[in-house]
């Protein structure tokens, strides 16, 4: 229960109370490399959600407070063509087609930016296609109004060396660029269940803290190959740098639509955290604490985490900002629009998030 003091977790750092359960009294958390404070604030509905399934989409903060947008950006980014797709001098409707290249059913290919123009949303094909620009949705036949692309699941971008952790970068107001990063699909299924049943060979690994269980890997020294390959793998893709490489991971089992608590991450690890979502979806929070300001002024933004999504960041977001998972109640389900958000509504079953830093520095 809340007393007005820190409630402190296995594994986390400077923990502040859930935004569904009211008011947050104002508190001082002191520590060797920053500090971090509760604002008094009234808990706020959220709307839209960034899409989780890759595609770009928006985020509007909380709609009682805000109308700033964490958007997920389209491009530069990876792509399928679900068609053959006819490209354009300029973005626009009336520019001239392009007769000398077209992307064709299957292909893959970099979008290097994009653009609206009156109203139509279009992106622009790498040196490969002569930097055409396209329409990313039919307007006739059989393709009217359906995406004519899909974005390369990051797994398979990994395995082809063409992955690139930058397509991945989340903006919004207050958020410093590059410092936060939503990678969807960056496992496989079958890496997923792998993953699990490592994690579930050996029950006596589990330690019971509060609403979860716990697994703190890596404080006896060397990693088990299957983390050990997710730093590796962290490191290999950018999503990490090599100066923070990982040899802590803490796993937390959420049952029962559990969550945990706002905090910001403890100071024995580096500043630069990378989080794997495994099995069920979920939806963070986050809230600026950092520096103080008026609690109608604090930025909050919401995040929906896939299964098999990478969640990393680092410096400020790190710092500045806290981060939690709500309890997932009737009303905190209701806050996201999970079709739209582009995946499945958590049951409530079990859901396991991995999350990896490098213990010991302070850099």
């Amino acid at each position: 229960s809340w007393d007005g003091k820190i409630s402190r977790q296995s594994g986390a750092g400077r923990h502040f109370p859930s935004g569904t359960a009211g008011n947050i009294p104002i508190c001082w958390v002191i520590s060797t490399q920053s500090f971090c404070k509760a604002l008094k604030h009234t808990p706020q509905k959220s709307g839209v959600v960034v899409r989780a399934s890759g595609q770009g989409a928006s985020l509007p903060v909380s709609e009682d407070q805000s109308s700033e947008l964490f958007t997920f950006q389209e491009a530069p980014a990876t792509y399928r063509a679900l068609t053959k797709i006819r490209l354009r001098k300029a973005p626009s409707i009336f520019a001239d087609i392009l007769m000398t290249a077209e992307i064709e059913k299957g292909a893959v290919f970099r979008v290097s930016r994009a653009e609206t123009s009156d109203g139509v949303h279009f992106l622009q094909a790498s040196d490969r296609y002569e930097r055409g620009w396209f329409m990313d949705a039919g307007v006739a036949g059989e393709w009217r109004g359906k995406k004519l692309i899909e974005r390369v699941p990051a797994y398979m971008l990994r395995a082809a060396n063409d992955f690139h952790i930058e397509d991945y970068a989340l903006q919004g107001k207050d958020i410093p660029p590059f410092s936060l990063f939503y990678v969807p699909e960056f496992i496989s299924p079958d890496a997923e269940a792998d993953t699990q049943q490592h994690i579930d060979g050996d029950d006596s690994r589990w330690t019971p803290v509060l609403k979860r269980r716990v697994q703190s890997i890596g404080d006896r020294g060397k990693l088990p190959h299957f983390v050990a390959d997710l730093a590796r793998n962290l490191v290999g893709c950018g999503a990490m740098p090599m100066r923070f490489f990982p040899n802590h991971c803490l796993v937390n089992e959420y049952t029962n639509g559990a969550g945990i608590n706002a905090h910001c991450d403890p100071d024995q690890y580096a500043q630069h955290v990378a989080i794997l979502s495994l099995l069920e979806s979920a939806y963070m929070n986050w809230v600026r604490v950092l520096p103080l300001m008026k609690p109608e002024e604090v930025p909050r933004y919401r995040l929906v985490l896939a299964p098999r999504s990478l969640l990393t960041f680092h410096e400020q977001m790190y710092t500045d900002w806290t981060h939690e998972v709500p309890d997932m109640t009737h009303a905190a389900l209701n806050a996201v629009n999970w079709q739209q958000a582009g995946v499945e509504a958590p049951r409530g079953l079990r859901r396991l998030s991995l999350t990896v830093r490098c213990r010991g520095s302070k850099l």
